[in-house]
């Protein structure tokens, strides 16, 4: 088995265990599918959602990015209460964190006010749980 340890992927862990539910890594320092697999390693669940073909534009392109990549079939809808039920069904049978991975802040320039409303119904949802989601883009 590949060892990914390096300085940069144990900083994002130690990161991730402190409870923050956005995080922010170098990309330059980090190749997202490497990183990927050392988080799984350490017991995470990653889902790299800007590896979906459609570019993330818009709110919707978001939605069904998540949709697809984190296999959200109880999602009906491309809405927010409907992501939110989604996740929540996912992480309440669980023994671990779900980590909702972005290669790349600058391809999400134009949904920034989405990835903010991505990280409040992240944080809602973790407040009703033991296991969590968090966010982590690269910089």
């Amino acid at each position: 088995m590949n060892d990914y340890t390096n300085k940069y992927y144990i900083e994002i862990v130690q990161r991730l265990s402190n409870g923050q539910s956005l995080n922010y890594y170098s990309k330059d320092k980090v190749a997202i599918n490497d990183l990927k697999y050392y988080l799984f390693r350490c017991g995470y669940k990653p889902f790299i959602i800007d590896n979906y073909p459609n570019l993330l534009e818009n709110k919707e392109a978001l939605l069904e990015a998540l949709f697809y990549e984190m296999n959200l079939f109880d999602m009906y809808d491309l809405n927010w209460d409907s992501l939110s039920e989604g996740l929540e069904k996912q992480i309440s049978n669980v023994t671990h964190d779900h980590l909702i991975l972005f290669s790349n802040r600058n391809k999400l320039k134009k949904i920034e006010s989405e990835i903010e409303v991505l990280t409040e119904v992240v944080n809602e949802v973790n407040s009703n749980n033991t296991f969590k989601y968090k966010i982590v883009i690269g910089e």
